[in-house]
């Protein structure tokens, strides 16, 4: 948990939305409302403990889980085409 999910995960999701990163060639900060769209409409299953926030407002207070939710369920259709 520590070192994929709140470590590799968070740092990941830190360089690609992150505004402080938005003139790098990986970062998709001009996308974030795009994906956080995206998040917002996708349908949890009964797997996942934490219901998705919010990528632009609520990135600093994720939890593990929702890291782990990200990596293992949202993360492929959220940034799908991104």
């Amino acid at each position: 948990m520590h070192g994929v999910l709140l470590g590799v995960q968070k740092l990941m999701l830190r360089l690609w939305f992150a505004a402080e990163f938005s003139t790098k060639n990986f970062s998709f900060y001009k996308y974030v409302k795009d994906a956080d769209n995206r998040l917002r409409n996708s349908k949890p299953s009964l797997d996942i403990a934490r219901l998705p926030r919010s990528i632009e407002n609520d990135l600093k207070y994720w939890k593990a889980s929702e890291y782990c939710s990200f990596l293992l369920y949202f993360g492929a259709p959220v940034l799908y085409g991104i």
